[in-house]
């Protein structure tokens, strides 16, 4: 049986799960296998598969846990970063959606041990407000899980993770897609002014 006839919660949302991941993909917010998209209805957690291009992603390779990240159906293994996904439910129940991604010009930014500066476009202000940074942790660990738990609250919905890209939630997919690309927009203005100096 499918993803929707098992859970049938999921079944408004899963073409538009798998064309956000495609977005992020062509958009160049992910590349290879990096990257992981989630979504939670009540009980249940729609997530991405770990070692799977989210380009080539299809609706076969999803898979679905529960808030203690055990595997309720899929044939692959969960994303390796589950436990950031998970940390986020657990801490903001009124997130639905989170998504991990490696946005090159906010990296580059913030490799550079500088924050972007959000009142540059007013528009980021009213979106993005401020930007936390997660001190490094390795990738797929509960240290970086609890880094992510420590800075994200009611007013901060996207935060960076020190050499390993950005981590944005929200109350839909929409939302959280546009979080990401967003910031990424902002970087790369920056990132352009800077040069142009």
């Amino acid at each position: 049986m499918c993803v929707e006839e098992l859970f049938p919660e999921f079944q408004p949302y899963v073409a538009h799960f798998v064309e956000i991941c495609h977005r992020l993909y062509s958009k160049g917010l992910v590349c290879a296998y990096d990257g992981n998209v989630s979504m939670k209805i009540g009980e249940h957690i729609l997530i991405t598969p770990t070692h799977v291009c989210k380009g080539d992603l299809s609706v076969s390779d999803l898979l679905v846990v529960n808030e203690a990240g055990e595997k309720l159906y899929g044939k692959r293994q969960p994303s390796s970063e589950m436990k950031v996904h998970l940390a986020v439910y657990n801490t903001l129940p009124e997130r639905k959606c989170v998504i991990h991604a490696h946005p090159v010009y906010t990296t580059a930014v913030y490799r550079h041990g500088k924050n972007v500066d959000v009142s540059l476009l007013t528009e980021s202000e009213d979106t993005l407000g401020f930007v936390p940074v997660v001190p490094f942790a390795e990738p797929g660990s509960q240290a970086l899980a609890e880094g992510v738990r420590e800075v994200i609250s009611e007013k901060i919905k996207i935060c960076v993770l020190e050499k390993h890209g950005v981590v944005a939630s929200g109350v839909d997919l929409e939302e959280t897609y546009f979080l990401l690309e967003s910031l990424e927009r902002l970087a790369k203005t920056e990132t352009i002014i800077a040069t142009t100096k």
